[in-house]
């Protein structure tokens, strides 16, 4: 099992972090490396054969609780490709290199295990074949396959998914750690302001360094599973007290058992992109066949996020993670919260004071990501007794404020769980496939009085969807696949074959 140990050079942690160390030249923080070890095996060269021979790859039970994002084969030298993905992908600042994507993979007799996203996944490979191959205990989807066209999948089972599993919170909380307590010391001008700047929560003034250490010790009770259970139990999402191990159900945006996508990952909502953009910006796939292939036993509780949208932009952390409001406030939306967000907000503030202090744009871009907490979020934060209320329009305050539902904790467009998911497709074929136990156990968690989303896929499932695909056959396609158990728990939408054009 895959679990990887570094020294560190920099940062609070110690030896007692996942990460490769921030220093590191064959694991540069810069060249797709800042989500830590994102996948086991990384194919980055032309003509490679992977033959497992029958062998388990996967994740340890300790590294699938630190490292949240991850892959057990990724084919690409990093895991999103340029101007896509987290802040510090996104920006090219923060992410200096192009992602190497490999020509002629071959993926054969291998059983793929614990996975906290995906069995295999790819962008922007060019024929791949997999045979005779095994994929469960993923959290996302077991292949994940984004521009990667002349593909080959045969023989492949594919399920269950990982059923009992962390909340998004931990992910979060981890990246915040990383981007805080590891990252950050290595700027000593800067990681000193955080014993100066202060932030003020529920009418007490604390030191930023104060708040990010609370988070970090909680953190890593969390990880030695010690401590007083009440006080850590955030990390764990909304599956907190669910049962004795407060598991449950992925959270996250969608479960998938095979996707194959345009270029460009798949976080907006269905059909986002126009097929005739597609088609003229060279984005379409071709060359996709699937056969003998078995889907089974998928599911997961979609967690809708209610977020508030403040000066045109959500409020969140430095990874684009989003300030969970519905969790973090009281029944007269008072701000109660917990260590994750005094975290997010104490960054906030922090990013503010380091700005007024003349830190270089560069710097601040590198540690603070995408955070976006303006001062009307810190002042009601600071006030134990003031409820939210959004800033009306005036000639000098001129947006739209308002709360938000349509996706996850990391801004994904919740879309619920699929089995086979075939989106800008342009040629293919398909035969002897079964889909079958797909089940969405995802409610709606906003407060109608707050958000109503309309219209909002977080509850549906689906057994097969092609989207913006028109050049398949769906006649042939029905014929291919047998599609059964289709079930969404709080009456979404239910289809064994759905067809969306755009």
């Amino acid at each position: 099992m895959f679990n990887p140990v570094t020294p560190l050079s920099s940062g609070v942690s110690g030896g007692d972090v996942t990460f490769p160390d921030p220093t590191s030249e064959k694991y540069p923080q810069l060249g797709g490396y800042f989500l830590g070890f994102f996948a086991a095996i990384a194919v980055q060269a032309d003509d490679v054969t992977i033959d497992c021979e029958g062998k388990t790859i996967g994740m340890s039970a300790e590294f699938h609780k630190r490292q949240r994002f991850f892959a057990v084969i990724e084919l690409g030298s990093q895991p999103f490709i340029a101007g896509v993905g987290p802040p510090q992908f996104a920006n090219g600042l923060l992410t200096t290199t192009s992602v190497k994507s490999p020509n002629r993979v071959v993926i054969k007799n291998c059983k793929l295990g614990l996975s906290s996203h995906h069995g295999i996944h790819g962008n922007n490979a060019n024929d791949v074949t997999i045979l005779d191959t095994e994929i469960s205990e993923f959290e996302v989807a077991g292949i994940h396959f984004n521009g990667v066209s002349n593909v080959n999948i045969s023989g492949v089972k594919i399920g269950p998914n990982l059923q009992m599993t962390f909340g998004a919170q931990l992910s979060q909380a981890t990246l915040i750690d990383h981007t805080m307590n590891t990252l950050l010391p290595m700027n000593p001008d800067l990681n000193a302001h955080r014993y100066n700047a202060k932030v003020t929560l529920r009418g007490e003034e604390r030191t930023v360094n104060e708040v990010l250490m609370k988070l970090h010790n909680d953190l890593r009770l969390f990880y030695k599973n010690v401590g007083d259970a009440k006080t850590i139990d955030y990390m764990y999402g909304q599956n907190a007290g669910k049962n004795a191990k407060n598991l449950g159900l992925p959270d996250g945006s969608a479960v998938y058992g095979i996707i194959i996508h345009k270029t460009g990952p798949a976080a907006g909502d269905f059909a986002s992109c126009r097929l005739e953009d597609a088609e003229k910006g060279g984005l379409q796939v071709e060359n996709i066949h699937i056969s003998d292939v078995q889907i089974n036993d998928l599911a997961l509780d979609v967690h809708q996020m209610t977020r508030l949208l403040v000066q045109g932009n959500q409020v969140m952390g430095p990874a684009g993670d989003v300030f969970d409001f519905e969790t973090v406030t009281d029944d007269q939306d008072r701000y109660v919260g917990n260590p994750l967000s005094d975290a997010e907000l104490a960054i906030g503030a922090f990013k503010a004071y380091a700005v007024e202090q003349g830190t270089a744009t560069d710097q601040v871009t590198y540690f603070f990501g995408g955070t976006h907490v303006p001062q009307s979020v810190l002042n009601w934060a600071a006030d134990n007794s003031k409820s939210w209320e959004f800033q009306p329009k005036t000639s000098s305050y001129d947006y739209d404020d308002s709360f938000s539902c349509f996706g996850d904790a990391m801004s994904h467009a919740n879309k619920g769980a699929i089995g086979l998911f075939l989106n800008h497709i342009d040629s293919g074929t398909f035969s002897k496939i079964t889909v079958s136990g797909i089940r969405n156990e995802g409610k709606i968690d906003a407060d109608p009085s707050k958000c109503v989303q309309t219209p909002y896929a977080g509850l549906d499932a689906r057994g097969v969807l092609t989207v913006n695909s028109p050049k398949l056959s769906q006649d042939a396609l029905k014929a291919a696949v047998t599609v059964s158990g289709i079930n969404s728990t709080y009456n979404g939408t239910v289809m064994d074959f759905d067809v969306m054009t755009s």
